[in-house]
């Protein structure tokens, strides 16, 4: 666990003790329900809390220091442990961050893109271990908190570091990408996210772009090839670019690919370096970010075979293609986030791992979509109307235009439902569905469809494996 001295945390944050400094404090907490003695409370404040009133309670946990925003008479209960006063707590957690990136010797990585960070980020952080001290982002921490969490907890003889950087405003990808100071970058495809913020899909495009063009001229940017906006991807490259793909134009090119099995032959076009690949969970797009992963960790100093038995050791997040199975009936859980691009791969999983006449499919809205929703949603259910799907059940009132989209586009009636629940979806797929067939759960993380499994009238849930 990282500690800092006074001398650093004032230094770094432009703070003023109140009361006498602890020799040192750390680490970084902002909840007192898990803070460790000797930690570094930062009280911060949001929409809905405010972490001042609970300064008194860090200290009960013991916490030697407390950064805070006000004077010590105006906090609850008057704490004793020392303050270091600052103007803006959250500011002082991004300076607090970029103090502690600049003492790290780490070759740090970042990552966004529309679909597919952090299961890249956990694939990439699972090869470069093989061989360097790595440190990465736990879960999604990817925003303007998480980033400077992930680089204030990286050790400090950290060798490789990966970062995921997500965004839902504009500037913000720059912000962190300052922050990390990457020497490589790596952007998966990019689509229709967070266009309620940014309006159009070349906008959502442009922004990913900043991480590229936030680079050191001698940096590294990876990218997929085959996907619409890479021409302004490519563009701002300061330096060396990367190229994934499946065709031989690409830098690095997927060959002799079994999505349904998640196998695959990645090629290195330049040195004819060829590595086989063997994921624990099928999917093309699983292999597209396993590609990617693998590319940048190459560039980063990893063998081939760090490669090919890291990506076999990786595990994914949870909800994020779970396979469990209740009664017989296999539910693919895929409810942790939905977009077109990741809408479009699960239904593509789909079709390559169960008989389409087996599959049944519970789709909820894609939020964050802005002007865009409606046409979108509507899109996907002409999509979902190309396969002979057992049936679909649209959830939630986003989910009222995947509905009208899959009838438009000639799926049957009475194999189309709306549910404005989860429960209520539940209810209406339980006496149609047979032991052997596969329920597909694909949302936005909003819409809590996993509670569908919740509301299932079988058996316990249990964990299945990969499809």
């Amino acid at each position: 666990m990282n500690t800092w001295s006074p001398g650093d945390l004032d230094t770094w944050t432009g703070g003023v003790w109140d009361g006498a400094p602890p020799r040192r404090a750390g680490p970084l907490s902002t909840d007192t329900r898990t803070l460790p003695p000797g930690a570094l409370f930062l009280a911060l404040r949001g929409e809905r809390f405010d972490g001042h009133a609970f300064v008194e309670a860090a200290e009960r946990a013991g916490a030697a220091a407390a950064i805070v925003e006000r004077p010590r008479e105006a906090l609850p209960q008057r704490p004793g442990l020392p303050l270091l006063r600052v103007a803006d707590t959250r500011t002082a957690l991004a300076a607090l961050a970029a103090g502690w990136r600049a003492r790290l010797a780490a070759r740090v990585a970042g990552i966004t893109g529309t679909v597919g960070k952090s299961s890249t980020k956990d694939m990439l952080a699972a090869i470069l271990a093989r061989r360097f001290r790595t440190h990465a982002t736990a879960g999604n921490l990817n925003n303007d908190l998480g980033v400077p969490r992930t680089l204030l907890d990286a050790p400090p003889d950290t060798e490789r570091m990966v970062v995921e950087m997500g965004m839902n405003r504009p500037g913000e990808i720059a912000a962190l990408a300052r922050l990390a100071d990457p020497a490589l970058g790596l952007i998966t495809r990019v689509g229709a996210g967070h266009t309620e913020a940014f309006g159009t899909e070349r906008a959502v495009a442009v922004e990913k772009a900043s991480l590229f063009a936030a680079l050191p001229a001698a940096g590294t940017a990876v990218t997929w090839r085959d996907q619409p906006w890479f021409p302004v991807l490519a563009e701002a490259a300061p330096g060396r670019l990367v190229t994934c793909g499946f065709h031989p134009g690409a830098d690095w090119v997927g060959e002799a690919a079994d999505p349904a099995a998640g196998t695959c032959r990645f090629r290195e076009t330049a040195s004819g370096v060829e590595i086989p690949v063997r994921l624990p969970r099928p999917g093309r797009h699983l292999l597209e970010n396993a590609m990617l992963a693998a590319a940048a960790a190459r560039e980063l100093g990893a063998a081939p075979e760090d490669v090919a038995e890291g990506l076999a050791g990786w595990r994914p997040l949870a909800m994020r293609g779970d396979l469990r199975e209740i009664g017989g009936v296999r539910f693919l859980d895929d409810a942790y986030n939905a977009n077109p691009e990741s809408m479009r791969a699960a239904l593509d999983l789909l079709m390559a791992t169960a008989p389409p006449e087996r599959a049944w499919l519970v789709l909820g809205g894609m939020r964050e979509l802005g002007a865009l929703s409606e046409t979108a949603h509507h899109e996907l259910g002409r999509r979902v109307a190309e396969n002979p799907w057992a049936g679909l059940v649209a959830v939630g009132h986003l989910g009222r235009g995947i509905a009208e989209g899959a009838l438009a586009g000639g799926l049957p009636s009475p194999r189309v439902a709306r549910a404005e629940t989860p429960a209520a979806a539940a209810a209406w797929l339980a006496p149609r569905v047979r032991p052997g067939d596969t329920v597909l759960l694909k949302a936005s993380r909003g819409e809590r469809l996993e509670r569908l499994l919740d509301a299932w009238p079988c058996s316990e849930a249990t964990v299945a494996g990969p499809v």
